[in-house]
């Protein structure tokens, strides 16, 4: 079995957030943990990159009531590529009510 190390390291990633996601909201009654995690990055300019993958998870994770947390992926990223960006969607929608 062939074991690819990026994915290997996105689901040990997974499975930290989700843990700790899931301690985190026994510790708060009442209230909804939710968090976007973008990539791992050993350089600081590289950190605005992976905010903005934090930020998609994160819009993902509203879309999907049933989710806490996403672990931003070379699977998200095929999927944000494919979606139409938020800003374009947003102008896209106050034209439609304006009409």
């Amino acid at each position: 079995m062939i074991i690819n190390e990026e994915n290997s390291h996105e689901n040990w990633r997974q499975d930290v957030t989700g843990s700790i996601i899931h301690q985190v909201q026994k510790q708060l009654d009442r209230c909804k943990v939710v968090a976007g995690i973008g990539s791992v990055v050993s350089d600081i300019t590289k950190f605005s990159h992976s905010y903005e993958e934090a930020i998609h998870a994160l819009e993902l994770v509203y879309q999907h009531g049933s989710a806490s947390y996403m672990v931003y992926s070379s699977d998200l990223k095929q999927q944000r590529k494919e979606l139409i960006p938020f800003e374009v969607e947003k102008e896209l929608v106050k034209a439609v009510k304006k009409r």
